[in-house]
């Protein structure tokens, strides 16, 4: 599993996030570890085998993914963590921002794209977004199907998205007009 830190805070405590950086620059992996420990746990990899490796048997809560690497294309290494799981946001790592590949990156649905060399106070910055992001899309949400929240007997459907909330309210509608009948 990862290397989950937990902060404590008097009677509170949360876990850090846990990050995976994968770039086959050794200068990049070492700047985005210094700059990223005191806001996520970090995991580095050198190459595409090796992060998806580790991304197989670590939960990870962000990846930073370089466009180009030795074994194999970043976009191509993007899929896979898609297949594997949907909700970790993806952050690019490119030389050029305005690459034909990081546009590409962002309209298969990577989170957002970072220009090197990397700045430290940007790349906190998004690493932070991206986090909070999988966090929260990480924390089911339960709203109850009745309109009135205030009865005990109330069931209770999980969902987050607009699309969901709308069938919630279809499936209820349909729900007392068969109980009526």
């Amino acid at each position: 599993m990862a290397r989950q830190k937990t902060i404590s805070q008097s009677k509170w405590s949360r876990t850090v996030p846990s990050v995976l950086v994968i770039d086959d620059d050794r200068s990049i992996l070492t700047l985005a570890e210094k700059t990223l420990s005191a806001i996520a746990s970090v995991e580095t990899a050198e190459t595409a085998g090796e992060g998806l490796e580790k991304l197989r048997n670590d939960d990870f809560d962000t990846v930073l993914l370089d466009i180009q690497l030795p074994d194999q294309n970043g976009l191509a290494v993007y899929c896979e963590i898609r297949e594997h799981d949907r909700r970790i946001p993806d952050v690019f790592m490119t030389i050029e921002a305005a690459s034909s590949t990081a546009i590409e990156a962002m309209q298969l649905g990577a989170f957002d794209y970072i220009g090197k060399p990397l700045s430290v106070e940007p790349l906190r910055h998004l690493i932070e977004k991206a986090t909070e992001q999988r966090q929260v899309s990480s924390v089911p949400v339960a709203i109850s199907a009745d309109e009135d929240l205030s009865g005990g007997d109330a069931e209770l459907l999980i969902g987050r998205s607009p699309a969901m909330l709308d069938l919630f309210k279809a499936i209820e509608k349909s729900a007392s007009r068969m109980s009526r009948s």
